[in-house]
């Protein structure tokens, strides 16, 4: 082979794999989006802060059981801030640390507000939004009953990193704010490195069966290439027809 022949050559196997590597990403993008991979993702993410039951396997994240139906997880996951940021009734691929953090705010100053409702004849309202979160927090839950369902409960784990949360802030309402958005930031970047990882599996899968049903067997390209200039051509001139594209979109 000459070396302009060689150039050629390389030059059409390298557009090739990048065009395969393109198609492969692409139907990776669309399974991940088809199927909500980010979304589930996220709720596990969230299932395993809010909840001290063991976390499902990951097609099954939803499954928690009817013991805990009205715990900490479940009021954060169907608080209308939340749910309604999801498409149609899909849940959310993202949730900002300042939206969580407000959602969990209000779902546990809510919860100290309706037990003074129910206990008092009077329209009462005296405590600002950390103590009425505090009290709450400090409350000392049951574990459900299998099949009793009444009752709002927060999980040992889950009220302990709370209360932690809670100590640190200094009866700070900025700062307890602030410290629920760390905990959030913190298991979301760790869950994106849950979801990478599945994804690079994914990758190698359809990378896999794409150089199967296309026959990407580099050798056998070589030997194709080097006995048939047309087609070595016509592959050179799309490749520079695309670069050209892509100067002009640069420019």
């Amino acid at each position: 082979m000459t070396s302009l022949l060689i150039l050629d050559i390389f030059i059409s196997l390298s557009f090739l794999y990048l065009t395969y590597s393109l198609l492969a990403s692409f139907l990776s993008e669309w399974i991940s989006s088809a199927l909500r991979f980010r979304a589930e993702n996220l709720r596990r993410a969230i299932f395993r802060m809010l909840s001290d039951e063991e976390i499902p396997p990951f097609y099954k994240v939803a499954s928690y059981s009817k013991p805990l139906a009205d715990g900490l997880y479940n009021n954060f996951i169907n608080s209308p801030s939340i749910k309604y940021l999801g498409k149609r009734k899909g849940k959310p691929s993202s949730i900002s640390s300042n939206t969580f953090s407000d959602t969990l705010i209000e779902i546990l100053a809510e919860e100290s507000q309706k037990a003074i409702s129910e206990n008092s004849n009077e329209v009462l309202n005296p405590y600002d939004k950390f103590t009425l979160v505090k009290a709450t927090v400090e409350q000392n839950y049951e574990v459900p009953i299998a099949g009793d369902e009444d009752g709002f409960y927060i999980g040992n784990q889950t009220q302990i990193q709370l209360r932690r949360i809670l100590e640190k802030s200094k009866n700070s309402m900025d700062l307890f704010k602030s410290s629920l958005e760390e905990w959030y930031n913190e298991t979301t970047e760790r869950s994106r490195g849950w979801y990478q990882s599945k994804m690079r599996i994914l990758n190698f899968i359809l990378g896999f069966v794409l150089a199967i049903a296309f026959n990407l067997d580099s050798i056998h390209i070589v030997l194709r290439l080097s006995k048939d200039p047309k087609a070595l051509q016509e592959i050179v001139a799309m490749s520079e027809s695309l670069e050209g594209t892509n100067l002009e979109a640069i420019d």
